[in-house]
């Protein structure tokens, strides 16, 4: 914990080759959810991984977003007690740096996300 209004991730690619990457994830709302993220970097398919510690969370919105500004996936789903795990195909866009937010009632989560070749 950076402090309170940051966390630090370190993420760990779960190939053949180690690859530990930093993830400042900002923090500004009641944590009852976990988000994890991977691969990242990512090239074709991006998993995520939403725990839900209660089952009052209800509806979550996710968005990708280009460093740019411009929005390029949104998806609302309905989160539900335990673990779920959802995907984004990243093949079409281009390599570049992205922006992963998961906002769902009083949990926002951010997260940057490496889209390589």
């Amino acid at each position: 914990l950076i402090s309170s209004n940051f966390l630090e991730v370190d993420i760990i690619s779960t190939s053949s080759s180690p690859i530990a990457n930093n993830i400042l994830i900002t923090v500004e709302k009641t944590q009852l959810i976990a988000v994890n993220t991977y691969p990242n970097p990512v090239n074709d398919v991006l998993n995520i991984e939403i725990k839900q510690s209660q089952n009052n969370i209800g509806q979550a919105k996710l968005r990708l977003t280009h460093i740019s500004g411009k929005i390029l996936f949104e998806w609302n789903t309905n989160l539900e007690k335990g673990t779920q795990f959802l995907t984004i195909p990243m093949e079409m866009y281009p390599s570049g740096l992205y922006v992963l937010t998961v906002d769902a009632e009083e949990n926002l989560y951010t997260g940057k996300i490496i889209k390589t070749e």
